[in-house]
């Protein structure tokens, strides 16, 4: 299934993160992978953290984010 801007995705409270000179790293401990987020994933991740909403992140990206 792909998600729609109508979808909420909330990251998973299990999922530890810590943020670093603007960038996070994420770690899932289950299954013992981590990702390394840049400024913009970062940013991400927190729209998701207080919103869920795809559309509410993807309006906010847009006004932040000077692109064609």
């Amino acid at each position: 299934m792909t998600p729609t801007l109508a979808d909420t995705a909330i990251p998973s409270p299990e999922v530890l993160f810590q943020e670093v000179g603007g960038e996070t790293v994420v770690l899932d401990p289950a299954s013992e992978t981590y990702f390394g987020l840049d400024e913009v994933g970062t940013r991400i991740w927190h729209l998701l953290n207080e919103h869920g909403s795809l559309r509410t992140v993807y309006d906010a990206m847009l006004d932040e984010i000077d692109v064609a």
